[in-house]
């Protein structure tokens, strides 16, 4: 019977991967409504979309399952993906080049006894991640199919077995 827990543990962290996908696509819907948000709500579900993506990418030490690229992201999606990685390394988990940061507006004012001087530096160009929202929405999409069905797959085969066991102990 140690092979139940195995599924066990299997069953559970798809279920997890399964919810964590679920809340980047409530994340995608509240980022579209058209009602006035604060710059900081936008922040942090972006932040946690990316984030709750990339982890299902990530190895970790400590035994929980990740999806691997090979066997979940469509060639066409491929440089979408690759985008929400490096975002994560190089923006969220790590300060690195990434294009969020370099759209940034930097103002810089500074006071003198004599007034006040204000320098201003712009960069040319911003980042707008709007446009990615269906795409991420679909390739979130294609991962929760993947998800399920390794997860009824799973199930299937923790039936057959302790159905085979059952029947063997009779």
């Amino acid at each position: 019977m140690a092979y139940l827990i195995n599924y066990q543990s299997q069953l559970y962290l798809f279920y997890l991967i399964q919810n964590d996908l679920k809340e980047i696509l409530d994340c995608l819907r509240q980022i579209e409504k058209p009602n006035k948000k604060n710059s900081i709500v936008i922040s942090a579900l972006w932040k946690n979309v990316i984030i709750s993506y990339a982890k299902k990418f990530t190895k970790s030490d400590d035994g929980y399952s990740s999806l691997e690229k090979r066997d979940c992201i469509k060639h066409d999606q491929l440089e979408l993906h690759e985008k929400i990685m490096n975002l994560r390394n190089s923006f969220i988990a790590h300060r690195g080049e990434n294009d969020i940061e370099k759209s940034l507006l930097l103002l810089y004012e500074e006071e003198r006894e004599n007034g006040q001087i204000t320098l201003e530096f712009v960069i040319k160009w911003a980042f707008k991640v709007s446009h990615l929202i269906d795409e991420i929405k679909q390739l979130v999409g294609d991962l929760m199919q993947i998800v399920e069905t390794k997860l009824r797959k799973k199930i299937e085969g923790m039936d057959t077995r302790l159905m085979k066991e059952l029947n063997e102990s009779d």
